[in-house]
């Protein structure tokens, strides 16, 4: 790895458009530190920054980005011969999710490297490609405001307040209330049921993920009753159930445990495949988060 300092966020001395004629002078305005890797991180930390070079196959839409991760191609070449495992850049990215630290992004443009502002990732996920047969790492980046600052803490290392507004989509279906009383408010996964002054709460958690890249249907059969902290660990790929057998894995308390269900909840087990191989992180690949 480079041995220069990891920096994160806008640089001074890089702005919006600037252009590096070679991975060389990226390396030395300390925009993107490896000489070759696309994506520059520390061990343990968030990602700073990603290249769009060509070799990966990305979907580029300008402010919305789909890339794809690292490894997994024939040295010197762009063909697949593995899968994309999660580790190295591949883990940061998730990193740079889970905590909302954005990246700089760089495009390959002609024969030079273009800084086109930071994006946050806001989505994982792993695709198998029909071409090949191989996983590849994915991971959905949007552009941030380039006028809107973005820090962590100031030069005496204390933290600052930064105003933010933040827009989520609330989701209050016929579907969620169906599953929800399906249950009784229980947790398939835990059991737990948690009470509350006017009513027991859960959320409903859908198996496949609504809208794009995953195109999750939202229907019954597509959506579990889980606790907040189980769905959490559901749609952040640390828990997962078999769909062979519908038990739980990914988490030692509950490994092994037979997802709850009610006879009038009919799933759809191809949406336990495809949450088990897009969405679950096995324990196998964690070790370098």
């Amino acid at each position: 790895m480079p041995s220069a300092p990891i920096q994160y966020g806008e640089l001074p001395s890089v702005p919006l458009g600037a252009e590096f004629a070679n991975r060389r002078a990226l390396h030395t305005a300390g925009a993107h530190r490896p000489l070759q890797a696309g994506i520059d991180f520390a061990p343990g930390q968030p990602a700073a920054s990603v290249i769009l070079s060509g070799v990966y196959p990305d979907d580029d839409q300008g402010d919305m980005v789909v890339c794809t991760g690292q490894g997994g191609l024939e040295p010197g070449t762009s063909r697949a011969i593995a899968d994309q495992r999660l580790v190295l850049g591949n883990a940061a990215l998730i990193r740079n999710r889970n905590s909302g630290v954005p990246v700089r992004l760089f495009r390959k443009i002609g024969g030079v490297f273009r800084y086109d502002g930071l994006y946050a990732v806001d989505e994982y996920f792993r695709e198998r490609y029909a071409s090949d047969g191989f996983l590849r790492c994915r991971y959905s980046l949007r552009a941030l405001n380039h006028s809107t600052p973005w820090v962590t803490r100031d030069e005496r290392g204390g933290p600052i307040r930064v105003e933010q507004t933040v827009l989520r989509i609330v989701r209050d279906t016929a579907v969620t209330r169906q599953v929800k009383r399906l249950y009784d408010f229980t947790c398939q996964l835990c059991r737990v049921v948690l009470p509350t002054p006017v009513a027991p709460y859960a959320e409903a958690a859908h198996i496949r993920p609504l809208g794009r890249p995953h195109f999750g249907r939202d229907a019954l059969d597509n959506v579990l009753c889980l606790c907040p902290n189980d769905h959490v660990l559901f749609d952040w790929g640390a828990i997962t159930v078999l769909p062979e057998t519908l038990t739980i894995t990914g988490e030692a308390v509950l490994e092994g445990r037979p997802l709850l269900t009610v006879p009038a909840h009919h799933l759809d087990l191809l949406n336990f495949d495809y949450h088990h191989e897009a969405i679950f992180v096995p324990i196998v690949d964690r070790g370098d988060r």
